[in-house]
């Protein structure tokens, strides 16, 4: 979620946006037979709000890794010539280790790749997801692991001087726990 105060109406144009961008993913898919699922408040607005969560200004969706590859070789074909697939390898200064379909023709900028040179557009995440286990003991547990992992893993990316208080102490610490390891 990015930090911007956006207005109801911006906040609406962006969510209208967004649904275009997942409407065009899930086509591709479904040509390709890959499945995914909505995640986070995405997945959250979709069951409470039968929609988007008012104030959610991003869309998540999760693939396993297998389909998210597959994915990544035919996106090139399939996607129409508005919208952008954006990851390191095609967006070189793009920084997370995940990656996004765009809208070319918007910005919509997120406080952390602000800095970069890189395509800004209106978006959808696209997470892949790796070795997930059947049994559900484990499968807590791999989740637990991997959400400590990714609080640090993003340490990276947060910028301490955007935040005040105690949330720029809290972003100092995480940046010091990801060079840490």
């Amino acid at each position: 979620m990015n930090k911007i105060v956006l207005t109801k109406d911006q906040q609406n144009r962006i969510q209208q946006l967004e649904l275009e961008v997942l409407i065009e993913f899930d086509k591709i898919c479904r040509r390709h037979n890959l499945k995914y699922t909505l995640a986070g408040g995405t997945l959250l607005g979709a069951v409470r709000h039968d929609g988007f969560i008012p104030w959610d200004d991003d869309v998540d969706v999760t693939m396993l890794r297998k389909d998210y590859e597959k994915f990544t070789q035919v996106y090139y074909q399939e996607l129409n010539d508005r919208l952008f697939f954006q990851s390191k390898d095609t967006d070189p200064q793009y920084q997370y280790p995940f990656s996004k379909v765009r809208i070319k023709d918007t910005i919509f900028k997120e406080t952390f790749l602000a800095k970069y040179n890189i395509n800004h557009g209106v978006y959808i995440d696209v997470f892949p997801i790796d070795n997930v286990y059947d049994d559900e003991n484990k499968r807590v547990e791999q989740i637990n692991r991997f959400r400590h992992q990714r609080r640090i893993m993003m340490g990276k990316y947060l910028d301490p001087a955007a935040r005040s208080g105690n949330k720029r102490i809290l972003a100092y610490l995480t940046k010091v726990c990801f060079f840490l390891g």
